[in-house]
């Protein structure tokens, strides 16, 4: 009985397995082959080296119908990274990049560290109306550096007959007003905020917590132009400016984390 037995497990080798009710799993691989039956173990092992990959397919080994590896549970977790990856590579070509600029979206990371300290911008506190005065206080200072410094120019240009009386004002108003749209777009685009927001610890971010492009700066700008005098009455009654409804964003008050002293 016993020798009939072994003769048995060596002719089948789910034998064993069928007595300790051990379930088995049949993997098809992308090109279509498929595999013998194998337990858990050995999926999980095959999906850490990357045989096993999302786009394989895993069946029972009693039952007729496929399903995609990442539907077993024990498996998503290691395929997971894979998904996710192939997912990123899709998404960071330069036509979906191209795409996102042009319908004012931007890239989905954010990276805090290093310029405004360590934060979680999506549960940061919404700017001060005192921070964002004060903020647009310093701008202001500069664009009247800027706006004198430009006069000087335009003086000695048309001291130099370069410029005369029919186009000095014109061709110094279009720089000026070229410097002024280039600077605030640049400024919150790259850097989420302009020299003043920055020394007020201020920054404009997506309502969802992430970096906007410079499309969403662009008309953040030019709705702060046009609406930004009601920004106070906005930010009594509904907590936010017109400008930051209009393009969904947020102007949020950075919180660094320092560290622990000993």
């Amino acid at each position: 009985m016993l020798y009939t037995v072994f003769i048995l497990s060596n002719q089948n080798s789910n034998f064993f397995a069928i007595m300790e009710n051990v379930t088995l799993y049949i993997w098809r691989s992308e090109d279509g082959k498929e595999s013998e039956p194998v337990d858990q173990d050995t999926l999980i092992t095959l999906a850490k080296q990357g045989v096993i990959t999302p786009h394989c397919s895993v069946r029972n080994q009693f039952l007729p119908n496929w399903a995609r590896a990442t539907d077993y549970d024990f498996l998503e977790e290691f395929l997971r990274p894979v998904v996710q990856k192939e997912r990123d590579a899709k998404e960071n070509t330069f036509g979906k990049r191209l795409k996102r600029r042009i319908f004012l979206e931007a890239e989905n990371t954010l990276d805090m560290d290093g310029r405004l300290g360590k934060t979680s911008p999506e549960l940061a506190p919404a700017a001060p109306l005192f921070f964002r005065l004060m903020a647009l206080l310093f701008d202001l200072v500069l664009l009247a550096i800027w706006t004198i410094a430009l006069f000087f120019v335009c003086a000695f240009l048309f001291a130099r007959g370069i410029l005369n009386a029919d186009n000095a004002f014109y061709v110094g108003f279009g720089v000026w007003w070229f410097t002024l749209v280039l600077y605030f777009t640049v400024c919150m685009s790259a850097f989420t905020q302009t020299f003043g927001q920055r020394c007020w610890g201020i920054f404009l971010i997506r309502k969802d917590g992430y970096p906007h492009g410079v499309g969403r700066a662009f008309f953040y700008f030019v709705f702060l132009l046009t609406l930004g005098i009601f920004t106070p009455f906005a930010i009594f009654g509904v907590g936010r400016s017109l400008q930051e409804i209009f393009t969904s964003t947020r102007m949020v008050r950075s919180i660094s984390e320092g560290k622990k002293r000993d």
